[in-house]
Parts: structure tokens; C-alpha cells; sequence
């Protein structure tokens, strides 16, 4: 046998029918529930970064309106709230929740820090203008 043809049968497609392994359509099966899943993550990591974004808005929103009125409010002494009394439960969740310096304790009586947590202001009802 010349080279020539060895070449040729070398290069001649080798086709076969065979009936399709179950396992292989099993694993192709998978691979496209995979993918799936993944796009759905995506477009549900998509929404919750629009969530993120409104949030992260309406709290920067939120503390310039707070800064404003805790600077004008008469119940702020030396940045902390004098108009409320928290339950000590109540204070040691927001330090725990928010910073530890987010409550103070002033003779005997937990209050809010607003000059650390400007944006209560925005939402505070008793809010009395000086």
C-alpha cells in the first residue's frame, strides 16, 4: 500500500451508527437544567441589584432629610436624642444591629445617638422644631 493511501484512509471520516448512550442524554440533560438555573440567578441577581440601588437611595435620601432635622430639632442635645427612652432589650439590639455607638446611656437611660444615626430624624415624630 502506497503512502498516497494510507494518507487517504487516514483522513476518510469514520462514521458508525450508534444508537445514543442513555447516560450521555442523561448528562446533556442536566447540563441543560444547569444552564437553566443559572439564568434564572442571573435575572434574579439583576432584580435584586435594582432593589439594592432603591434602597441604598432612599437611605441617602433619608439621612440629608435626618441631618436637617436633627440639627433643628430642640429634643437633640449635643447630638443625642433626649425625646426618647429605650428599653435597655431595645438598646442593646440597635448596637448590636446598627454600631455599638449607635445608643448612649445617660443616667440610667438609653438614647439614641442621632448624630450617628441621622436618618431617625427623617422619620421621628416628635419632632420639634427649635
Amino acid at each position: 500500500m502506497s503512502e498516497q493511501t494510507q494518507v487517504q484512509i487516514l483522513q476518510t471520516a469514520i462514521t458508525a451508527e450508534v444508537p445514543p448512550n442513555a447516560e450521555l442524554i442523561e448528562i446533556k440533560k442536566m447540563v441543560s437544567e444547569i444552564i437553566e438555573k443559572i439564568n434564572s440567578i442571573g435575572s434574579e441577581v439583576v432584580a435584586f441589584t435594582q432593589h439594592v440601588n432603591t434602597i441604598k437611595t432612599l437611605s441617602i435620601i433619608l439621612g440629608s432629610i435626618g441631618i436637617w432635622r436633627c440639627s433643628s430639632c430642640k429634643m437633640n442635645v449635643n447630638g443625642v436624642c433626649t425625646g426618647w427612652r429605650l428599653p435597655e432589650d431595645l438598646s442593646n439590639s440597635l448596637k448590636h444591629l446598627l454600631s455599638d455607638d449607635a445608643v448612649i446611656q445617660q443616667e440610667n437611660i438609653y438614647r439614641l445617638r442621632i448624630d450617628r444615626l441621622s436618618f431617625i430624624g427623617a422619620i421621628c415624630p416628635i419632632y420639634i422644631q427649635r
